[in-house]
């Protein structure tokens, strides 16, 4: 099977670091304060919409939020036992991911703890609400058969992009959104464990 990992919120803590980092642009622009809390039960898209971050403004935000993570990264850690899953999974599967973040940013952050090597590719994209676009050219890049590939991510816009992709989708609780928002919106299968992982594949 071909497994595709989102990378912030599925792989790496970094909610801490981007609330940190958005919140330095809100006090240079005006904008109302971001909480960790706040993004975990509506999703970071319904909170930069109700901030009126659309459009430039976002591409902007993404393009900010990459260079900026890419000075943290050092700083950044992987959601406990997760490590253990990745080594386990890539024995048995094909392992990528496909993210809104920076492939340099991810390939360093998988070096730090020795799991670079796991990977099979990286892939990365600028449109936030466009992963489906981007997982569609991954899978004929790589020649992967939709279905035989998943997707694991921790937001919903995750999981539509999975089902514009003709994927399946597995989520996990311990991102940017919390498992009752994933569940209400149609999600069944959420992993609450990173060890959960490996019992799903």
């Amino acid at each position: 099977m071909n497994i595709i990992f989102d990378f912030d919120g599925t792989i790496a803590d970094s909610l801490g670091s981007v609330v940190e980092l958005l919140n330095i642009e809100a006090s240079k622009r005006g904008w109302e304060e971001f909480t960790a809390a706040d993004i975990r039960k509506k999703g970071i898209g319904k909170i930069l919409v109700s901030h009126k971050i659309t459009g430039w403004k976002l591409y902007y935000i993404v393009w900010k939020m990459r260079r900026e993570l890419g000075k943290k990264i050092s700083e950044i850690e992987i959601f406990e036992g997760l490590p253990e899953a990745i080594r386990v999974l890539g024995k048995k599967h094909k392992l990528g991911i496909i993210t809104s973040n920076s492939s340099k940013n991810v390939r360093e952050f998988l070096a730090k703890y020795d799991l670079l090597g796991e990977f099979d590719y990286i892939d990365d994209s600028m449109n936030f609400y466009g992963k489906d676009k981007k997982l569609i050219k991954t899978l004929k890049k790589y020649s992967l058969d939709p279905t035989e590939t998943v997707y694991v991510g921790d937001e919903k816009r995750d999981r539509d992009a999975a089902v514009k992709s003709g994927l399946g989708f597995v989520g996990v609780s311990w991102g940017y959104e919390r498992p009752e928002s994933l569940r209400s919106s149609g999600i069944k299968k959420v992993m609450t464990k990173t060890e959960d992982l490996v019992e799903a594949f």
